[in-house]
């Protein structure tokens, strides 16, 4: 499966979580998929009363690949749009770099295996515990479990992720929970 995301140019960046936006509309190309191709357009519902905002898919296109089996209501189910609508929105996310008046500058940051290596070694640093608040916002706006993500994007063990997010709240990286059990970022 190969994903491609493009923004059209009328996009604006949405803010999605606070420190992040996104293109408010993103069109992606996946091939590959259960033996289908696959378009999907997917829009930005920004934040609203303090809750992150997320992605929806607003229109799913099906096409057989070549010599791939028809396209079917049991071929459709099969397709993991929920799925796929979370790598565009992880793959869409940007860092907000520069606030103006009449500017907003926003960066692609990328988390290398290189640097989840030094993190596990440095154990958690101001560097460490920003990456852990971004892998935290971007769960909440893709809709995935946000300390399980941080477990997985930093290769750590769960009850490590869990400190390192606490470690993060405490250094004011995150904003306080809303309670035992929900998250807040």
């Amino acid at each position: 499966m190969r994903l491609r995301v493009t923004a059209p140019k009328r996009s604006t960046l949405v803010p999605i979580a606070p420190g992040l936006v996104a293109p408010s509309r993103q069109l992606a190309s996946v091939s590959e998929v259960n033996g289908y191709d696959v378009q999907l357009v997917v829009v930005v519902v920004p934040v609203s009363d303090g809750r992150a905002g997320r992605f929806e898919c607003v229109s799913v296109t099906v096409e057989r690949r070549e010599g791939g089996p028809a396209v079917t209501t049991e071929a459709l189910r099969g397709i993991p749009v929920a799925s796929l609508v979370k790598q565009v929105g992880a793959s869409s996310v940007l860092v907000v770099s520069h606030v103006s008046e009449h500017e907003l500058a926003a960066d692609d940051k990328s988390l290398t295996d290189e640097m989840v290596q030094r993190f596990k070694q440095s154990g958690p640093t101001d560097e460490v515990l920003w990456w852990v608040a971004y892998v935290y916002r971007l769960a909440l706006a893709i809709g995935s479990p946000p300390t399980k993500l941080v477990a997985e994007w930093m290769e750590l063990p769960r009850s490590t992720a869990g400190r390192w997010v606490a470690a993060a709240r405490d250094r004011g990286f995150l904003g306080a929970a809303e309670g035992p059990g929900k998250a807040g970022g």
